[in-house]
Parts: C-alpha cells; structure tokens; sequence
C-alpha cells in the first residue's frame, strides 16, 4: 500500500450574484480541481498555488490560508497496487475575466460552472464532497462570502 500527498487550488469567481468554480480535465480523463505534488521544502499553499498556475496559467489570486478543504481516497493502478491519496485544497477568490491557459502535458480542457454543475461533471464522489464543502462554506459567509 503506498501513501500519496498532493496539494491543490479550488478556484472560484464570484460576480455578487453566482459562484462559479473551476474544473481542469486531466491527462488521465478525470474532471478535478487543479492539483499536484510538492515540491521538496515547498509549503502546501505554495505548491497548490504553483499548480494553479502551471496547469491553468491563472495567477495572482486571493487565496484563503485556512480552513484547509481535505480530500482523502483510495485508487488502483493499473499495476493493481492500492494507493491511499491525500489533497490538501485551498479556497482561491479568481477575478472574473481570468484568462485560462491549459499546460498541454497535463489537463486537456476546462470549465466554469455553478455549484451543481461543476458537481456533474466531477468525475469522483470524493470530488463532489469536497465542492459541497466549500460552497457550504462560502454560503455561511466564510471568507466573506468570497470577498476573502
């Protein structure tokens, strides 16, 4: 059984009216969040937002520190070895109007929705839980409702 770590973004627009969040296709064919691993001696936040950038080329958002949005899961390779995964998401305020940019190697498309259908699209269960969270959070007025 091996253990994995990665970090990841979970990137919001909010106009005053809607939320919409963005989803990146990976390589692999699953809709998620931007994710990936750190870096050696790269903090979580740095190496969620490092992602951010390489796989979407958005930047410069506002991010909230904390509270941390976990993901835990299990998967089998292809090698029929178990991995357990860990992501630690960050809640991240986009501005409207952001250019995204796809690195090639690894998402190959993406998309902007509201809540319920970005939760559609996601292609795990443990992705829509994660999504529900944050929005959860944002509608009690966490981060200020977006305003961070």
């Amino acid at each position: 059984m091996r253990t994995d770590f990665s970090c990841g973004i979970i990137p919001v627009i909010h106009d005053g009216t809607f939320r919409r969040y963005l989803l990146v296709r990976h390589a692999a064919g699953h809709w998620s969040f931007p994710k990936g691993h750190p870096e050696v001696g790269e903090s979580d936040l740095a190496a969620a937002l490092r992602e951010l950038a390489e796989e979407t080329g958005v930047a410069g958002v506002d991010v909230l520190p904390e509270p941390v949005f976990p993901e835990t899961y299990a998967f089998t390779k292809r090698s029929g070895r178990t991995v357990h995964k860990r992501v630690n998401y960050f809640l991240a305020r986009v501005e409207p109007g952001a250019t995204v940019r796809l690195q090639a190697e690894e998402v190959s498309d993406h998309a902007w929705g509201r809540c319920g259908d970005t939760s559609r699209r996601m292609t795990f269960g443990e992705g829509r839980k994660l999504l529900r969270a944050a929005d959860a959070f944002i509608g009690r007025g966490g981060a200020a409702s977006i305003g961070l």
